[in-house]
């Protein structure tokens, strides 16, 4: 514990205990890991076992997703990743209400009543834009009221790379920071979809490479840990009930430098990943 002077910004995860090594001498080993993402709660577990839940939760967040809300009053736009949803910002407009008049005076009230829509789209997209621009997103969810969120949509109002990144648009009945916990509620359904999509696209890559070269791969729990050792793993691909491995390999990934990819024992991908391979894969940076 000597080497951090205070609490990392994202929060600490420390497993420790006792360790036999032999009939009557025991030692006392510490893990300390720094989360890749914030830890919001704290919680201290005595067990025979390491309770890796929370820390496996952190793992899976690395996709991140755009969120926009909006009507013809407001709009709010923030991210989420995993289970947290940040705000990134929030505009009001000055659209006008429906005019109830006839004539020369609706008409021109009508003209410019879409001007000020027009423009109120172009700085929501000019803001939004900004503030997504930096980010490495998966994909872009828009919510709102009516037809305003899908006319907000087919225009060309975001930066073109943001734009192709949409996945649809879902009904909220808020716009503000409370829409944007709807909208994530709104599009779980489309998002899990995505998720086995890239799941399968995952396994995939390290399927692929089993045929073409062997030795850029590896899989079982020891031969995965000795690649894992010696540094030469980028990625290991771990079934999501193989909590013992997680646990040997969250440690791993922080000194050796490696990405860790769960995947729901669930799915296809899953039932492919434990029965063929016994819960865990890997692909290597070199032979």
């Amino acid at each position: 514990m000597s080497q951090y002077k205070s609490v990392p910004e994202n929060g600490l995860i420390i497993f420790c205990g006792e360790t036999i090594i032999s009939n009557d001498k025991t030692t006392f080993e510490y893990i300390c890991l720094t989360p890749p993402f914030p830890v919001k709660s704290f919680s201290y577990r005595c067990n025979s076992i390491f309770e890796i839940d929370d820390a496996e939760k952190l793992i899976q967040q690395n996709d991140t997703y755009a969120l926009i809300v909006l009507d013809l009053h407001e709009a709010c736009w923030g991210t989420v990743c995993g289970s947290n949803i940040a705000v990134l910002g929030s505009i009001d407009s000055i659209v006008p209400s429906k005019h109830s008049q006839c004539g020369q005076s609706a008409q021109r009230f009508e003209r410019l009543r879409d001007i000020a829509i027009n423009e109120f789209f172009v700085k929501l997209g000019e803001r939004t834009s900004n503030s997504f621009g930096s980010l490495d997103l998966k994909g872009v969810l828009i919510g709102g009221c009516g037809m305003t969120k899908d006319e907000f949509m087919k225009g060309e109002y975001l930066n073109h790379e943001i734009r192709k990144k949409i996945i649809g648009s879902f009904d909220t009945a808020y716009t503000n920071e409370h829409g944007l916990f709807e909208l994530v509620n709104a599009s779980k359904d489309k998002l899990v979809g995505l998720k086995s999509i890239r799941e399968k696209e995952i396994l995939d890559e390290f399927l692929k490479l089993l045929a073409k070269d062997m030795e850029k791969v590896a899989y079982g729990t020891n031969a995965v840990l000795e690649k894992a050792r010696t540094g030469q793993v980028k990625t290991a691909i771990i079934a999501s009930n193989q909590n013992e491995i997680v646990s040997l390999m969250l440690p791993l990934s922080e000194s050796m430098n490696f990405k860790i990819e769960i995947i729901s024992e669930n799915s296809d991908s899953g039932n492919i990943l434990n029965s063929a391979f016994g819960g865990i894969v890997t692909i290597l940076r070199y032979r």
